[in-house]
C-alpha cells in the first residue's frame, strides 16, 4: 500500500504516522479496522501534570489531523448528555437533580457493562475516574484550539501552519542539492528551538541500551539537535549480556530506540551492525525491518570518494574471540568501573568540577591498556588495507578518536556509558568526532585534526 501512496514518505504527509496511514488506506478505497480491545503499553507512572500534557498534545495532533472529526469531540463523555437532561427536566417541570442521578447511573452503568463484556479494565474507583475525565474532556478540547506548542520527548514542538510552511517547504526544495536529504521529516513540525545541525552521515557505537551505565538522556537530547541523511549503528546498541543477567529497560532507553525508528520512517537511511554485546541479531544479517537494514559490515563512501569499511571490531579482540569467559568477567569488572565513577562524578558536581572518567583515566595510564588499544588500531588498520579502502569506522573498545598514522585512516565511535560521543561526517567529507553531555551547548565543535587526541570527557561537545 505504501509503495502505491509514494512510498514511506506518505507516512511524514501528516504530524503523526499513524494518522498519515488512515488517511492512505483511506485514499486507496480501503476501510481501517481499529483492534477489537486495547493491548498494554508499559507507560510507568505518571503524574497529573504528565498525563495532562500527553493528552492535550494528541488532542492538538488529531484537531490537525482530523479538524472536522476533532470538532465533534467536545461532545464526547456525559457532561453533554447530562446538560442536555438537566434542560429537558427543567422544561418538564421535574427535578433536575434526581434526574441528573439517574442519567448518571445509567450512562456509567452502560460504560461499566461495555467494559464488562469487552474485558477492559474495571474497578470500585472507574466510576469515579470516568466521571473526572468527563469533567475534562471539555476542558482539553477547548484547551487544545488555544495554542500550537507542545512538549513530546522532552522536545518543545509547535505545529507550523499548513499554508506558510508549504511555500517555504517549497523554497527550501528549490534551493536544495539534487539528491540530498537536508530538509527531511514533516515539514509541518517544526521544532520550537533551534533547528537541528545537519549532516551527511552519523556513526553511533556501543550505546548499550539495557545498561544501568547507559548515558540515554544524553543521547537523546544528542539526536534533538543533530540530524542526518544516514545513520550507522556501529555495533553494541543493546546489551544483551546485560539483559540476559537481570531485566533493565527504563522509559529512556525506549525513547532512544522509538527516536531511531522514526528517523527511519522519515526517510533517513540506518543501517545496523551488530557487535558483540548484541549479537543475537546476527543470525539476521542482510534482513530489512522498520527501516533498518541489519549487515555484517560495510563499505562506506564518504563525499570526498574515500571508502571505509565500517565494522564493530569485536572480531579483532582476541580476549573476545579465545577467551569469552574472561569477557564476561571484564563486562562485570566494567560494571564496577562504571558504578565507581558515577558516585565520583556526583562528589564532583557537588565541588563544582567537571566530568572526568575513571575508567578513561586508566585506560590512558596503565600500559597493558595502552598496548592493547594500540595493538587494537593496528589489527583493524591492516583489515582496511585488506579490504582496499582508504579507512576504518568502528567501535569496540570506548575510545574515541580520529587517526592518520596506522597506515589508513582509524576512526572510532567512542560509546554513550562512559565517552558520549558521536562520529559525524559533513557535506564535503570531513569528519569530527562530537563529545555530548549534559551542559553541552549545540554547534560547540573543534577542528577535526584536533580528534586525534580526544582527552578524558570533558563538559563540552568536542572534536
Amino acid at each position: 500500500m505504501l509503495e502505491r501512496a509514494g512510498g514511506i514518505r506518505a507516512l511524514a504527509s501528516e504530524l503523526a504516522e499513524d494518522a498519515a496511514s488512515t488517511k492512505v488506506v483511506r485514499k486507496l478505497g480501503l476501510r481501517v479496522r481499529i483492534v477489537d480491545r486495547p493491548f498494554l503499553q508499559p507507560l510507568g507512572r505518571r503524574t497529573a501534570s504528565e498525563v495532562w500534557r500527553r493528552q492535550l498534545r494528541w488532542a492538538r495532533l488529531r484537531r490537525d489531523s482530523f479538524k472536522s472529526l476533532f470538532g465533534l469531540e467536545v461532545f464526547a463523555g456525559s457532561v453533554p448528555a447530562l446538560v442536555a437532561g438537566a434542560i429537558a427536566a427543567g422544561a418538564a417541570d421535574l427535578p433536575v437533580m434526581p434526574c441528573l442521578l439517574a442519567l448518571g447511573a445509567v450512562w456509567y452503568a452502560a460504560e461499566a457493562w461495555l467494559c464488562l463484556v469487552a474485558g477492559w479494565q474495571l474497578s470500585r474507583r472507574s466510576p469515579l475516574i470516568w466521571l473526572m475525565r468527563d469533567l475534562l474532556l471539555p476542558v482539553l478540547w477547548a484547551a487544545s484550539w488555544l495554542g500550537r506548542d507542545f512538549v513530546w520527548r522532552n522536545t518543545p514542538m509547535r505545529i507550523a501552519d499548513r499554508g506558510r510552511n508549504a511555500g517555504a517547504s517549497s523554497s527550501r526544495n528549490r534551493n536544495q542539492p539534487q539528491g540530498g536529504m537536508r530538509n527531511i521529516g514533516n515539514p509541518m513540525l517544526a521544532p520550537a528551538s533551534d533547528a537541528p545541525r545537519q549532516f551527511r552521515t552519523m556513526f553511533l557505537s556501543d550505546i548499550h541500551l539495557g545498561r544501568r551505565g547507559c548515558q540515554a538522556e544524553e543521547l537523546i537530547d544528542f539526536l534533538r539537535h543533530h540530524e542526518a541523511e544516514t545513520i550507522y549503528l556501529v555495533g553494541d546498541i543493546v546489551d544483551g549480556w546485560e539483559l540476559r543477567s537481570g531485566w533493565y529497560w527504563p522509559q529512556a532507553h525506549n525513547d532512544v530506540v522509538q527516536k531511531l525508528l522514526r528517523q527511519a520512517r522519515k526517510g533517513v537511511r540506518v543501517i545496523y551492525i551488530p557487535g558483540n554485546h548484541d549479537e543475537f541479531l546476527r543470525d539476521y544479517y542482510g534482513t530489512h525491518f522498520g527501516g533498518v537494514d541489519v549487515l555484517e559490515s560495510t563499505i562506506h563512501v564518504a563525499a570526498d570518494g574515500r571508502r571505509y569499511l565500517v565494522i564493530h571490531g569485536d572480531l579483532f579482540d582476541v580476549v573476545i574471540r579465545h577467551a569469552r569467559w574472561l569477557a564476561l568477567l571484564g563486562d562485570k569488572a566494567y560494571d564496577v568501573a562504571i558504578w565507581c565513577n558515577t558516585a565520583l562524578n556526583i562528589v564532583r558536581r557537588k565541588l563544582g568540577l567537571t566530568y572526568w572518567s575513571l575508567s578513561q583515566w586508566a585506560k590512558l595510564k596503565v600500559k597493558n591498556a595502552v598496548n592493547f588499544i594500540g595493538h587494537y588500531e593496528q589489527t583493524i588498520a591492516a583489515e582496511a588495507k585488506r579490504h582496499g579502502v582508504d579507512g576504518v569506522i568502528c567501535g569496540h573498545i570506548h575510545h574515541p578518536v580520529i587517526r592518520d598514522d596506522a597506515g589508513c585512516r582509524y576512526i572510532n565511535c567512542g560509546d554513550w556509558v562512559e565517552s558520549c560521543t558521536a562520529v559525524v561526517e559533513h557535506f564535503d567529507g570531513r569528519f569530527e568526532i562530537i563529545r555530548w553531555t549534559r551542559s553541552s551547548q549545540p554547534g560547540n565543535l573543534l577542528p577535526e585534526q584536533n580528534a586525534a587526541h580526544l582527552p578524558a570527557p570533558m563538559a563540552q561537545p568536542t572534536v
